[in-house]
C-alpha cells in the first residue's frame, strides 16, 4: 500500500502522504545532532505519516540507497559525490580529547598523554578516526599505541581507570553522568565533525521531502561552541555524476 501511495504522491501534482518518510543515518559516535534533527522533521511529517530510521556506516552506500529510492533523505558526515543528491549543513559537533582528571593533573604538557598512554577508537568509525589522526599529525604528535573496540563502555571504563585517552562529542559529554571525572582538551585547534543532510533532486515534490526542505529553511545550522581556534574544512570531496 505504502509503495502505491508513494508513487502517486511523486506524480501527484498536489501532496498525498499516507506513508512512512524512510531516513538513513551515517553512522557516527556522535548520533545526538543527527538525531536532534530527526525528531524536528518527526514534529513537522507526523501528520502525514510515521517515520523509519536505518543506520548505515557508508557513505557511499547510503546515497546509493537514496537514489535507489530505497531511502527518502539521509543525514551524512560529508556532502554527497553525486550531482543527482542535493545537500545542506544542520551543523557539527566540537571533538574533544579526554581522560581522567587525576591523571590530566599530574601531566605538564597534555601533548605528553599521547606518548605514554594508548588512544581508545571505534574499530567502526572510520570518518571519526581519520579525523583525529590527521589531526594529531598536523600537530605534530605521534600516539605510540592505538586500542580498537566496538564496545564503547568498555573505552569510557579504562579512561576513567586513568589506562587510556579517547575521544568524544564535547556536547554528549557535557549531559552525561560517566564523564562528571573526565578532563576534555583540546590541541591547538577545535575538531568538527560535521552533519548534511541530503535528498534526490528528481523528487522535490514529495511530501516527505516537501516537508524535509520546510525544516531547513525554518531553522539556522546548529553550530558546537568553541574555546579554541576554529578549524574547519573548506575543500569539498569531486561530485560525479
Amino acid at each position: 500500500f505504502s509503495t502505491g501511495t508513494r508513487f502517486l504522491d511523486a506524480v501527484s501534482p498536489v501532496s498525498i502522504g499516507g506513508y512512512p518518510a524512510r531516513i538513513g543515518i551515517q553512522e557516527t559516535i556522535c548520533t545526538k545532532p543527527a538525531i536532534d534533527f530527526v525528531v524536528q522533521y518527526t514534529k513537522v511529517y507526523s501528520p502525514y505519516g510515521a517515520i523509519n530510521t536505518i543506520r548505515e556506516m557508508s557513505l557511499e552506500v547510503l546515497e546509493r540507497k537514496i537514489l535507489a529510492d530505497a531511502l527518502d533523505w539521509g543525514i551524512t558526515l560529508a556532502p554527497p559525490r553525486y550531482r543527482d543528491l542535493e545537500f545542506k549543513l544542520i551543523g557539527h559537533t566540537r571533538i574533544v580529547f579526554c581522560c581522567s582528571k587525576e591523571l590530566y593533573a599530574k601531566t605538564k604538557d597534555k601533548r605528553d598523554l599521547f606518548e605514554s598512554l594508548p588512544l581508545a577508537k571505534s574499530s567502526w568509525d572510520r570518518k571519526l578516526n581519520k579525523m583525529i589522526n590527521d589531526h594529531l599529525l598536523k600537530h605534530n604528535i605521534v600516539v605510540e599505541e592505538f586500542f580498537e573496540t566496538d564496545h564503547r563502555e568498555f573505552s569510557i571504563n579504562l579512561i576513567q581507570k586513568g589506562l587510556c585517552i579517547g575521544a568524544f562529542g564535547n556536547e554528549e559529554m557535557q549531559d552525561a553522568s560517566w564523564a562528571q571525572n573526565l578532563k576534555t582538551f583540546d590541541l591547538d585547534e577545535v575538531m568538527y565533525l560535521p552533519y548534511y543532510v541530503i535528498w534526490p533532486k528528481a523528487k522535490q515534490k514529495m511530501i516527505a521531502l516537501a516537508k524535509l526542505k520546510e525544516l531547513l529553511q525554518s531553522t539556522k545550522p546548529k553550530l558546537a561552541k568553541e574555546k579554541a581556534k576554529r578549524s574547519m574544512p573548506k575543500a569539498k570531496p569531486p561530485r560525479h555524476t
